[in-house]
């Protein structure tokens, strides 16, 4: 698989996961990200150091996400 179509590919999930966290409760982006690594790792879309760096982006991201709208957290 090109680089391209990875990159689209990325994008467009990442858009979807976007609208998905806007409109679902707290805890689903965390498993979603998970589901999906998994999916992408088991069904060959990603070679093994694509599938670690994409892995790494999706915490970060999610990690983020996470904290940034969350009022209720002391800190």
């Amino acid at each position: 698989m090109s680089s391209t179509v990875k990159g689209l590919l990325l994008s467009i999930l990442s858009v979807l996961d976007m609208v998905e966290w806007l409109f679902s409760p707290r805890g689903w982006l965390t498993t979603t990200w998970l589901a999906l690594y998994l999916v992408m790792s088991v069904s060959g879309l990603y070679d093994v150091l694509t599938a670690i760096a994409f892995s790494g982006l999706l915490t970060v991201v999610s990690t983020a996400l996470l904290f940034e709208s969350d009022e209720s957290l002391p800190w």
